[in-house]
């Protein structure tokens, strides 16, 4: 579980067709520890380095490759990364699984003095859960969806997301994770049941 609130920006230092590695310098991480990378929770397979900056391998499954851009970064690439979140810990952003629901694409960048809003086409069945005002995870950001439009949203981006996050770098045409609010999902199926 993760909240959607960005600690660090890393680098993805290796991909081979079934494993990435993240070069990061945040608290340490055990093997078996659950890491968000670009809003996909991945579990911690190996731990190189014993300084603050280290490096992280993590297996990458059929679904994760199908389903996620991580297959297809190249190296060099910046990368959003969370921890998981402790029972002790404030829920600043709001509930994020780490499970991606579907690729979208960065179609329109609006810069509005030292903001921006960007807009996103997404996948038809993301967009059913994507309301106004809502929260949306793009590349692991927790974020406000706030304009809508068939098949697209917006989120205004402050500076601090903008400088302490990946979004701030993305050209138009770049591929980003989605992940639909889970309590949008969840009442979402329990409607259509009734």
């Amino acid at each position: 579980m993760f909240s959607g609130l960005i600690q660090e920006v890393g680098a993805l230092t290796r991909r081979t067709a079934r494993e990435i590695s993240v070069k990061r310098s945040g608290a340490k991480v055990a093997l078996g520890d659950s890491v968000a990378v670009n809003g996909v929770c991945l579990t911690v397979t190996r731990r190189m380095g014993m300084g603050r900056t280290h490096e992280l391998s993590f297996d990458l499954s059929p679904e994760t490759l199908e389903k996620t851009t991580l297959g297809r970064l190249p190296v060099g690439s910046p990368v959003n990364i969370e921890t998981a979140l402790t029972m002790n810990q404030a829920l600043g952003g709001h509930i994020v699984q780490g499970h991606v629901d579907g690729v979208g694409k960065l179609s329109k960048i609006i810069s509005q003095g030292d903001m921006k809003t960007l807009w996103f086409e997404a996948p038809n069945e993301i967009m059913p859960y994507v309301v106004s005002k809502g929260s949306i995870t793009v590349d692991g950001v927790s974020l406000t969806s706030a304009g809508l439009k068939k098949g697209a949203f917006s989120t205004a981006l402050i500076p601090f997301t903008l400088d302490h996050t990946t979004l701030g770098r993305m050209k138009i045409g770049d591929r980003v994770n989605l992940e639909a609010d889970i309590i949008g999902k969840y009442v979402a199926k329990y409607l259509k049941k009734k």
